[in-house]
């Protein structure tokens, strides 16, 4: 008798347990356990440099050599033969190196003064009477128009010519005729007048 009076006093407390969890259910809050993540290993990327940076921190520049070899390659062949032209043409029996180059640095001048094109400037009609003359370019004119106008592309990069280079003949001079002895050019900021450069080495500004 007695075993079976515990029974139904433990069904009864099973019973109220049961219709008390589902009458509260929403009242309740369950506590989740926020799951914790296995510890991570740290992974080192080994990341290949670049050529220049490869087993070196310092910086690189470009030497005066390798930027006038770099600008002499980039002259076109067409600018180089009718500058070199130019220079046959107008000063091919001067010996002052800086008088002969200048035939050519005044076509420059004249693109900087004018904004066109060299090879606009060195064809202009009526403007190098030199093209004219008859017979095959010698290869040491085309040479000598094809470092000046890479010196000239330096000179646009900002480049200082380093001394004993020829230098450029100065801006204001954009004409030039012969001398009476017709051994050099004389050059003239003005058509037939105005300041006046008679060609010596020694007188570059």
């Amino acid at each position: 008798m007695y075993l079976a009076v515990c029974v139904v006093c433990i069904l009864l407390i099973c019973l109220f347990t049961a219709i008390s969890t589902i009458v509260h259910a929403d009242e309740w809050e369950l506590e989740l356990v926020e799951p914790t993540p296995p510890p991570q290993m740290e992974v080192l990327l080994a990341m290949s440099a670049p050529p220049e940076q490869a087993n070196s921190g310092l910086m690189t520049y470009e030497t005066f050599e390798e930027a006038f070899a770099r600008n002499l390659a980039a002259v076109p062949d067409e600018d180089a033969a009718v500058g070199g032209r130019l220079i046959w043409g107008e000063a091919g029996n001067v010996r002052d190196t800086a008088n002969r180059y200048a035939t050519l640095w005044t076509a420059i001048n004249r693109v900087k003064a004018w904004g066109n094109s060299l090879l606009y400037e060195m064809q202009r009609e009526n403007a190098f009477h030199g093209l004219n003359r008859i017979g095959e370019t010698p290869a040491q004119f085309i040479g000598e128009a094809k470092e000046i106008i890479a010196l000239w592309y330096m000179e646009q990069e900002g480049w200082i010519m380093p001394e004993g280079l020829v230098p450029a003949l100065p801006e204001r001079f954009l004409y030039f005729s012969a001398n009476e002895y017709g051994t050099a050019n004389v050059f003239t900021t003005e058509y037939g007048g105005g300041e006046v450069w008679d060609g010596v080495e020694s007188r570059w500004e």
